[in-house]
């Protein structure tokens, strides 16, 4: 469940993959949010694993004012700063097609 490269020992995320496994994905959910507020509410740095940058971050946004666009220009610019290759995609801009395409 947890991925290959990880912050924690095989004992750790055997752990954390026996709690997940017995949840719904409602509990699920709710942790990952409850565990990620400490990190935001006190400014503390979120630890990206090793070799995770490599994969690119594509940030759709739909926009008629360009309110939503600023921020996800705002968003890739922060995301590059972390090393991720991140870049933001208008949905007006892409067909359904290739849409279906994104994993």
């Amino acid at each position: 469940m947890l991925p290959t490269i990880s912050l924690f020992s095989d004992q750790e995320k055997s752990l954390i993959e026996s709690l997940l496994t017995s949840r719904t994905s409602d509990q699920v959910s709710w942790l990952g949010g409850f565990l990620s507020g400490p990190a935001r509410v006190h400014g503390m740095p979120v630890a990206i694993p090793s070799g995770s940058t490599e994969t690119p971050l594509s940030d759709y946004c739909g926009t008629e004012s360009g309110n939503s666009e600023a921020l996800a220009d705002r968003a890739v610019k922060a995301t590059k700063k972390q090393g991720f290759q991140a870049k933001a995609i208008n949905v007006a801009e892409v067909t359904p097609g290739e849409l279906v395409k994104v994993s």
